[in-house]
């Protein structure tokens, strides 16, 4: 406990209490005394006491501490650690007695016990923001507050992102009092006492007439929010304050030349303020009726943000209410929807909702839809899906999953850690991907199992690891302390150590904290480095001249990505050595080195599993089910579906295959167990896993092998809505809604009935219909697949144990490709016929990209740019999945982030 104790200390940079000389009191002169000292910390009321003693002949050593409180008997305590109480502040005396059994030894000091000093954001902010960004917010790195709309995406961002490269030490409560005081902080604009002036800036011409757009409720209206929960979409122009408008104008007005209105002659505070006055007149009128027939008929797709699902269904840009489609060039004149407002009432009026009955909105409910949309959207937004204005990646830390964690320690340390990752918290990845970096967080459980699994594995190293690769000398020497920490530095944080990164980690070999035994440094080394975040996070802040600009990864955070996304574990010897060299620049020098990481077992596994987590195949192996329904569901059974579906992967990433194969192929690899749960007519020896053709067998593609069909059903029966939005949500990438609230409105379905006239209720809830009428013919195609992935040729009803007469009736309609709400509709027999449709359309190269993009940058959001030039570069390569990956390092802005 003591050297861990001191470890601690070291780490967290408390400093060592002065020694004072001991006195004898008696004893054997021979024997000579302990050399002692003490520190003494408060917190408060409560003072905590460390001794830490050395004796020259190893005597057992017993520890009595004295502290003096006024006239009364002073309070004795016993033992090396001690905490101790007042109720009350003031100065105290503490002495400590040291005892070998010759004799003892004393120290003493007055301490001063005062009220604990309370965490405020200023208190906060001083001690961890102000290395970069100074106490004024000027420094090296300015605070930017127009980057964040109000103080909650303000406080999360802090919470998740800041300081950088330590976001740990900012849990919830620091990022919301830090917010707090920078919202106060921020408060830099004072009232304009002349509104004449304010209101000759605001008409001025020389800054582009504001009032040309912005003349009174007539025109395009100031939206000032005033504390109203009335519908922003894209959080467009909410201003709590003055301030916020202020900093808006200044940023982002006129609409048509922003840099026309600057700091200079105090246009924007001008302006702003002048506008603020006028918040009364200006504020937004709503349509009340027709917000409230939006919420009633409109949410289920377009959400109550207005901005939809990634289907393209935006309600609106810019002064006419244009739809952008993904791919389409926003300037050309063909892609304007709503030219006016009677436009969009026809719109409505026609054919909204989808799905409802004709009558549902006519005239005068189309008239408030489409006037309430055309006020909430006539200040628009610019929606550039050119590359002429990407966007990037954002700067960002990244956790270790437990995977890369557990690859990490086997490939530096050759130490299997996979009994301790089992203490972990399991990752809840977005999207399905354990690795998305928003679902990442980190709290006081988890830092102590990484604390605990720091010690356990720094231990383990010292009692059964050779070490000695990593120092080629003689430990006992200084020179060879420094070889080792800047050895095991660079294989642990991924980089050489900053130069006071090494003088701390060599402060651990002192022979105060290692009793003189060089191996306790190298294991307090070891438990250092991994305990810290710069071995527990990978770095892709990158390289910029300031935080707003756009920056570039470093050559070994660039390893780093190029190691973690394609074989989870940390960079090899071949990549560092390219770091070193500042080889990692070019998009041939990262494909090279992608190109030879495929080659590699770490890529194989890594590759099976980022698809297993696209598909869903990853539960398998937990999946709960009705073991006295299904017996035949055996733990033999669940093991040969994940082995398949590995094999399967590999076969189409390894081998070049065109990404169509994973939904269309006629073959997997199926050792005798799964030939025969599958019905294939087969013989295979020694259950073996062989490349087999389905022959007559209803199989194809990933679609319907057991480790997917499996992981999208329930309990005891199919799911027709788990697996249709399974099609949707993996397949073709179209997210949908979440579901409305039909409280009141019906639901309960009778689940005695056949599965097509229970989905067949959704009808009678129009805000279920919306979605379901483009979900569940999705889900019917499977259902002839069980809760188990087995065949059926008709319908088992758990909830009666019947089974339903006649066929099963697989057959529908795929309604919408590129969009769940387009003019597609593709009608199919079976499973079968819905997967060779989806793998024959660009929708599903496309969906494969999206994927890739999320796996390997940890994050939902879609890089447009990327994407699309993504997309040609893989065309020219006949869509493999092989070269996708390869690929992927090749697009302009890789290695940027913003």
């Amino acid at each position: 406990m003591l050297v861990i104790c001191s470890l601690c200390f070291f780490v967290f940079g408390c400093e060592p209490t002065e020694q004072r000389a001991g006195s004898w009191f008696g004893g054997e002169s021979e024997n000579q005394a302990p050399i002692i000292e003490f520190n003494a910390q408060s917190d408060g009321l409560t003072l905590n006491l460390k001794a830490t003693a050395t004796d020259a002949e190893s005597d057992e050593l017993s520890y009595l501490w004295k502290i003096e409180i006024g006239e009364e008997e002073p309070i004795q305590l016993e033992g090396s650690t001690v905490s101790f109480q007042f109720e009350s502040v003031g100065e105290y005396s503490v002495e400590l007695f040291v005892n070998d059994g010759h004799g003892y030894v004393n120290s003493s000091k007055v301490v001063l016990i005062q009220e604990p000093v309370p965490i405020t954001g200023e208190s906060l902010f001083n001690e961890l923001c102000t290395t970069c960004h100074s106490a004024d917010g000027q420094g090296s790195i300015a605070l930017v507050f127009s980057k964040y709309p109000d103080r909650p995406s303000l406080s999360s961002y802090i919470q998740n992102f800041m300081p950088q490269g330590d976001a740990v030490k900012c849990d919830e409560s620091c990022a919301d009092l830090i917010s707090q005081y920078l919202k106060e902080f921020n408060q830099l604009y004072s009232e304009v006492e002349d509104l004449l002036v304010a209101e000759q800036m605001f008409t001025n011409s020389e800054y582009g007439y504001c009032d040309t757009c912005h003349e009174g409720t007539e025109g395009r209206s100031i939206k000032i929010k005033l504390g109203s929960t009335e519908l922003r979409p894209f959080n467009w122009n909410r201003f709590d304050t003055v301030e916020q408008l202020v900093q808006f104008v200044n940023n982002a007005m006129p609409y048509n030349d922003h840099e026309a209105c600057t700091e200079k002659d105090n246009c924007a505070l001008l302006a702003g303020t002048y506008m603020w006055s006028q918040k009364e007149v200006v504020e937004t009128i709503v349509n009340v009726e027709g917000k409230a027939l939006f919420e009633n008929l409109c949410v289920g797709c377009h959400r109550d943000n207005g901005m939809g699902t990634r289907t393209n269904t935006e309600l609106g840009d810019g002064y006419t209410m244009i739809r952008f489609k993904a791919g389409i060039d926003p300037s050309d004149p063909n892609n304007i929807e709503y030219p006016d407002k009677d436009s969009l009432i026809n719109k409505v009026a026609l054919s909204m909702p989808q799905g409802a009955a004709s009558d549902t909105c006519e005239s005068e409910c189309a008239a408030n839809i489409a006037d309430y949309l055309w006020e909430i959207n006539d200040l628009g937004f610019e929606a550039d899906y050119s590359c002429s204005n990407p966007n990037y990646v954002p700067k960002q830390v990244r956790l270790l999953t437990s995977f890369e964690y557990l690859n990490t320690l086997k490939d530096s340390l050759s130490i299997d850690v996979s009994e301790i990752i089992a203490y972990f918290p399991k990752e809840i990845g977005g999207d399905n991907f354990e690795n998305d970096v928003s679902s990442a967080n980190v709290d006081s459980a988890r830092v102590q199992e990484y604390w605990n699994a720091a010690l356990t594995i720094a231990q383990s190293a010292i009692a059964f690891q050779d070490l000695s690769p990593l120092y080629e000398c003689d430990i006992t020497t200084d020179s060879c302390v420094s070889e080792f920490i800047a050895n095991m530095g660079k294989t642990l944080f991924r980089r050489p150590l900053l130069v006071e990164e090494q003088l701390k980690f060599e402060a651990l070999f002192e022979p105060s904290l290692t009793q003189s035994d060089p191996m306790m440094g190298v294991q307090l080394t070891l438990q250092a480095m991994l305990s810290s975040p710069h071995f527990l996070y990978r770095s892709e802040i990158g390289e910029s001249e300031s935080e707003t600009e756009i920056s570039t990864l470093t050559a070994y955070e660039t390893a780093s990505l190029l190691s973690y996304t394609f074989t989870a574990s940390s960079p090899d010897a071949l990549l560092i050595e390219a770091a070193d060299n500042d080889l990692l620049q070019t998009p041939e020098q990262l494909s090279a080195q992608v190109t030879r990481l495929l080659e590699t077992d770490r890529a194989k596994e890594q590759m099976a599993r980022f698809a297993a987590q696209w598909f869903g195949a990853d539960e398998i192996m937990e999946l709960p089910r009705n073991y006295v329904q299904f017996t035949d569901f055996t733990q033999e059974v669940r093991e040969s579906m994940k082995q398949e579906f590995d094999l399967f992967v590999k076969d189409i990433i390894f081998n070049d295959l065109p990404v169509s194969t994973l939904l269309n192929a006629k073959y997997s690899y199926l050792n005798q167990t799964l030939a025969n749960y599958y019905g294939v007519n087969a013989q295979i020896a020694d259950e073996n896993f062989v490349k087999t053709d389905f022959g007559l067998a209803k199989r194809q593609g990933v679609v319907t092998m057991g480790a997917v069909i499996s992981s999208h059903a329930k309990g005891d029966e199919n799911s027709p809505v788990f697996r249709g939005i399974f099609v949707r949500k993996d397949l073709l990438c179209q997210d949908l809604p979440s579901p409305p609230d039909i409280s009141g409105q019906g639901g309960g379905f009778d689940p005695s009935l056949p599965v097509r006239e229970r989905m067949a209720q959704h009808a009678n809830i129009a805000s279920c219909y919306n979605c379901h009428k483009v979900i569940d013919d999705l889900g019917f195609a499977l259902e002839n697949y069980n809760a188990i992935g087995q065949y059926l040729e008709q319908e088992y009803i758990a909830s009666t144990g019947q089974v339903v007469e006649g066929n099963i009736d697989s057959s529908g309609i795929l309604v919408g490709i590129e969009s769940f709400l387009d003019d597609t509709s593709v009608p199919f027999a079976n499973a079968l016929e819905l997967a060779t449709v989806i793998s024959q359309d660009d929708v599903s190269k496309q969906c494969a990209i999206e994927k890739w993009q999320q796996y390997s940058y940890g994050r939902t959001e879609d890089i447009a740019c990327q994407k699309t030039t993504l997309f040609d570069l893989w065309q020219d390569k006949a869509f493999t999945m092989k070269q996708l990956l390869i690929e992927s390092v090749k697009v302009p802005g890789y290695l940027n982030r913003q």
